[in-house]
């Protein structure tokens, strides 16, 4: 919790050393899981799922990036053990920090623009659903931090972008029994920005 409001307080305290670019953006998307592995003879099947939520973006040149999502991510896991096939769907809220490059300085833009970024962010789950029973919610880290890259398009009122994130915390709490399994996954948004 403690890195939570510290990440908070930064994201509200930097847009004042950042310049006056400032946006609010819109965003829907699409993701899909990299889970693994799994040392229980489970092998993991990712599935595509979807995400959506709202930004903002402060800065020139460089420009520093956070908001919050509503992410969704889904998986199959099949037990060879017991010839049980699960989906396992996970609901969560994704904060994230980034730091990011405009490609064509601000001084030259016009209407479109080409960027970079990378930075953490931090996943705090809500819910676990699963077809089968041996998987429990109880089973999985509440809290996972991970490590993102990505680049993105501005082009007018739009944007369009996508990046990997890398998980950094163990998806389970029981790591004797579940393994060291991360949560990883490829994803892309595309929507509209308001200057501000």
């Amino acid at each position: 919790m403690k890195q939570f409001i510290s990440l908070c307080l930064l994201a509200i305290f930097i847009p004042t050393y950042a310049g006056d670019k400032l946006e609010l953006r819109a965003a829907l998307g699409y993701n899909r899981s990299v889970l693994g592995p799994d040392p229980r003879a489970i092998t993991i099947d990712s599935k595509g799922s979807y995400q959506f939520g709202a930004d903002i973006i402060w800065g020139k040149w460089i420009y520093f990036n956070t908001g919050i999502y509503s992410l969704n991510l889904t998986s199959t896991y099949n037990n060879s053990f017991n010839n049980v096939t699960d989906n396992v769907r996970f609901n969560s809220l994704k904060l994230p920090f980034y730091v990011g490059l405009r490609l064509i300085p601000p001084s030259l833009e016009s209407k479109v623009n080409a960027r970079v970024f990378a930075g953490p962010s931090l996943t705090v789950m809500r819910n676990v659903k699963s077809d089968d029973v041996y998987i429990s919610p109880s089973d999985y880290n509440v809290v996972l931090w991970g490590g993102n890259i990505g680049a993105g398009v501005d082009f007018f009122r739009f944007f369009a972008e996508a990046g990997y994130e890398f998980g950094l915390t163990n998806l389970y709490e029981n790591t004797t029994f579940f393994g060291t399994t991360k949560a990883s996954y490829f994803w892309a948004n595309v929507g509209i920005r308001f200057k501000l």
